[in-house]
């Protein structure tokens, strides 16, 4: 799988703002497809507040310091009109 690719600021993550992906596509037309994704699957990735304000997107990736990683296909976001929640286990 390829090295996945977050476009922010000094490639940290801004605790304060939050914003949509872009997936490919149009905004009428949304598609995850690209020939660099052969699976055409997006993977979501979800940490913690800690980890994003001290380390870079690539340590993240590396060293698998999110609390969980989830894929999902074209046809699945489409039956959700392309909105993603998750829901963080009760602690």
């Amino acid at each position: 799988m390829p090295v996945p690719t977050m476009y922010t600021t000094d490639e940290r993550i801004d605790a304060y703002n939050y914003g949509k992906v872009w997936t490919g596509g149009t905004h009428k037309h949304p598609s995850i497809g690209h020939p660099k994704n052969p699976d055409n699957k997006l993977y979501l990735f979800f940490i913690t507040e800690e980890t994003m304000r001290n380390h870079t997107w690539e340590e993240i990736w590396k060293d698998q310091l999110y609390v969980k990683k989830d894929s999902v296909t074209e046809g699945e976001m489409e039956k959700t009109l392309w909105r993603y929640t998750y829901f963080p286990p009760k602690e």
